[in-house]
């Protein structure tokens, strides 16, 4: 074999490292001018992106939307608070003041009517019948004496008239003795049910100090009330209202008005409203707290304005703004707010601009641009 044989053959050739290490420089170089042309690329593309026409809006009018004033007929509801009662609900107590003997019955028990509830120590009230029974008798003896007497001409009419006089007084004791002995015993005035024990056996109690709350097992119930001079005076007889329960929170219970208190408690100044219910078919129980709304018969007259419209409310008073040859005008109003609708009283005409959308936005005098709806 020649020596160009021996030096073409590439596996007779030997390899040389720095000979490698030139391939390897020339890939790098290769490879870092491909990495800066992407990095070029992706930098024209950051500011070709960001590169935005000038879209500054140089209009400096606030844009709103408004709403036309306008009056609607809507039936207003008073709103108040009460509480459920039997519609016979009393207090029973004793006539006479003493000890109590017995107590017959346990809160929240039903009862018929003429059932013994509870009675007094009778000692002190037989004694004193007893004594009015004799005194009764004497005056008896007495007046037929006299009246003997009389007719032998040796009594005057006087002394007869004084004689007929005491046997009516010793009467009418006896009368109260025993008056005060039947009412030394409760029972009770129909069927029922005891609402609540007020008292205890052995307790000492006055005359008509209540002993049993109790109520009657109809499906009478009544929702007592209190309201405002203000609102006592849009109300009428009959007028219909809804209830609402605790207890029964998605049921609506119809009433009507069946009585008005026209004095005022004098402790919260209030009136005294009662509301029949029609009969249910729920488990009704007297204290339930109720929600009452009673609506009045003849609907008013109600400018009405969006709640988004005000811009600012204390009490009564409430502040919107008003859309006037392209500018925002600020209005103090007096506002109600019936059933929910805020009612304008006073500030605005009908068929004045209202601006409801953009009015948090706005001050006084400020150009405007009203929008479409």
């Amino acid at each position: 074999m020649t020596n160009d044989e021996c030096t073409a053959d590439p596996r007779m050739q030997s390899k040389s490292p720095l000979g490698d290490l030139g391939v390897r420089n020339h890939q790098h170089i290769d490879i870092m001018k491909h990495t800066n042309l992407i990095l070029l690329l992706l930098a024209l593309s950051f500011l070709a992106c960001n590169r935005t026409p000038d879209m500054t809006n140089k209009d400096d009018r606030v844009r709103v939307k408004v709403v036309g004033a306008e009056f609607n007929k809507i039936n207003e509801a008073v709103r108040t608070s009460g509480q459920l009662s039997s519609k016979t609900e009393v207090r029973l107590s004793f006539k006479t003041g003493g000890l109590i003997e017995q107590i017959s019955v346990k809160e929240g028990q039903s009862v018929l009517q003429g059932d013994v509830l509870a009675r007094l120590n009778l000692a002190e009230v037989n004694a004193m019948e007893h004594q009015a029974d004799l005194a009764f008798k004497k005056a008896d003896r007495d007046y037929a004496r006299v009246e003997n007497l009389y007719n032998d001409s040796v009594a005057t009419l006087e002394n007869l008239q004084d004689a007929l006089t005491g046997l009516d007084i010793a009467k009418a004791n006896l009368d109260i003795a025993r008056f005060n002995r039947k009412y030394s015993v409760i029972e009770a005035p129909a069927q029922g049910k005891i609402l609540k024990k007020l008292a205890e056996e052995s307790e000492i109690v006055g005359p008509g100090q209540p002993i049993f709350l109790f109520g009657s097992s109809g499906d009478e119930w009544v929702v007592k009330a209190s309201l405002t001079d203000r609102d006592v005076v849009k109300i009428e007889l009959g007028d219909p209202a809804v209830i609402h329960f605790d207890a029964f929170p998605d049921v609506d219970f119809q009433s009507v008005v069946s009585e008005i208190g026209r004095a005022a408690d004098p402790y919260t100044g209030t009136y005294e409203v009662k509301l029949s219910l029609t009969p249910q078919k729920y488990p009704l129980a007297s204290g339930f707290v109720a929600r009452v709304e009673i609506y009045t018969p003849q609907p008013v007259l109600c400018l009405q304005i969006p709640i988004e419209a005000l811009v600012e409310a204390q009490g009564d008073v409430g502040y919107i703004f008003i859309a006037r040859d392209n500018r925002a005008e600020k209005r103090q109003i007096r506002i109600s707010n019936t059933n929910g609708i805020i009612c304008i009283q006073e500030g605005v005409e009908e068929g004045e601009l209202i601006i409801t959308e953009g009015a948090n936005y706005l001050k006084e005098s400020d150009e405007i641009v009203i929008l479409e709806n």
